[in-house]
């Protein structure tokens, strides 16, 4: 295939994950009114890995005849590590503590985080005004915390945001890993690696179930039922996020540098911000909104800059 024509899918591809990824706040908003934040993860890890097994076992059996180097697996382990295991955890319990329009914003930081982080591990180029650009989102996401006011669907904003900046660096950590595999490992069989790992990580989910969860499954398929709504989130969690949307980005990080596929995570807080509205109704403040700019201003000084 040309390279044009790779870079042109590639590119469609970190379009479709990230505006999946934005919409997973809300999806995720919805789980938490009737179920824990592990069992969530545990839930949809389970709906990824039925959906990709017919697909990455014989990928993986294909693969193990060619030559495999010595530190593989622990970079596969490594990178399912903090995507998802470490990422899910500060994520699914900043929703609990922070809006999911706020949390879509601070996730706007991962670009830059791994703009900087590429340039010191990968060689990729880092220019003054990116580092400039940094700095005035990080200066952002802590007026948009510190601005927060504790309320029904945010209890701990502040602490909430520093979850969720704390996921953004799991999934820098993943990024740089993944672009790093990908020259050698195909998308099917990275992201296979990384649900199955989650699906062992988030175990204890399982027994955090309601006691009548089977029942409840059983009710929400054939009548009405309150838990309906969230478990059908939970399902379009495991099949389209975690599944499809970590399935494209896989294939878009292996095609185009790790800096300017991050790069395309700037449309999550749009998305999360216009899904929170329109579904959850949540707004954000005036002062809010200062925060919010800064962030994306940061963001917009970053990508002016970047290199061609």
């Amino acid at each position: 295939m040309p390279r044009t024509q790779s870079t042109i899918l590639a590119s469609i591809a970190l379009f479709a994950a990230v505006t999946l990824w934005g919409s997973s706040f809300v999806a995720t908003k919805i789980g938490l009114q009737y179920f824990e934040p592990l069992s969530i993860v545990w839930l949809r890890q389970l709906v990824a890995t039925i959906a990709i097994l017919p697909f990455w076992l014989p990928a993986w059996l294909r693969h193990r005849h060619a030559s495999i180097r010595r530190g593989d697996i622990s970079l596969l382990l490594l990178l399912a590590f903090f995507q998802p295991c470490l990422y899910f955890v500060c994520e699914s319990y900043a929703l609990q503590l922070t809006t999911a329009s706020q949390a879509g914003i601070v996730s706007a930081m991962m670009p830059l985080m791994v703009a900087v982080v590429a340039g010191s591990l990968l060689g990729e180029q880092v220019t003054r005004n990116m580092w400039a650009g940094f700095a005035v989102s990080v200066c952002g996401v802590v007026w948009l915390t510190l601005a927060s006011a504790p309320e029904e669907s945010a209890p701990s904003p502040m602490l909430g945001n520093l979850l969720e900046l704390a996921a953004m660096a799991c999934g820098v950590g993943y990024t740089i890993i993944c672009r790093k595999l990908g020259a050698r490992f195909s998308p099917v069989i990275i992201t296979g690696v990384q649900i199955l790992a989650g699906l062992i990580f988030f175990l204890p989910g399982a027994f955090m179930l309601p006691a009548d969860f089977l029942s409840i499954v059983h009710a929400s398929l054939t009548d009405t039922s309150d838990a309906a709504l969230p478990l059908l989130s939970i399902s379009y969690l495991g099949l389209f996020v975690t599944l499809g949307a970590f399935g494209l980005y896989n294939y878009g990080v292996s095609i185009i540098p790790a800096s300017r596929a991050s790069a395309w995570i700037n449309l999550v807080p749009v998305v999360s911000a216009i899904l929170a509205f329109l579904v959850l109704g949540e707004r954000l403040s005036v002062t809010q909104a200062g925060g919010a700019a800064l962030v994306l201003g940061g963001l917009y000084l970053c990508q002016k800059s970047a290199p061609k």
